[in-house]
């Protein structure tokens, strides 16, 4: 929201208005501390997966992979490789990082 309001001319009384809610909002998140959860590459990408209604056979063909080894990197036995990345952000329309780790 501020990156927004940012983004146009402020007259001077805008201007303090819109510092005091700066303020105001940092004190707020600095009292009142948010641990976002840790979520795995492999949820994301089964969350994503069920949002479009993909099998593991569809998630398997669109890395270009056998059944067996799309099964396996769900269950998290086998990692993503580069390439299977790539085709991931491709068709989701993410960048790599969800699928590297936790975020």
């Amino acid at each position: 929201m501020a990156k927004k309001l940012s983004l146009y001319e402020l007259n001077d009384d805008q201007e303090k208005y819109f510092d005091t809610l700066c303020v105001l909002i940092q004190a707020y998140e600095d009292q009142n501390p948010f641990d976002w959860p840790t979520i795995s590459g492999i949820d994301i990408l089964k969350s994503l997966l069920e949002d479009q209604g993909m099998s593991i056979s569809d998630f398997s063909r669109l890395i270009g992979v056998h059944r067996s080894m799309g099964t396996r990197i769900l269950k998290g036995e086998r990692n993503l490789t580069i390439p299977h990345i790539k085709a991931l952000c491709e068709r989701f329309k993410v960048g790599p990082k969800c699928f590297l780790g936790g975020m």
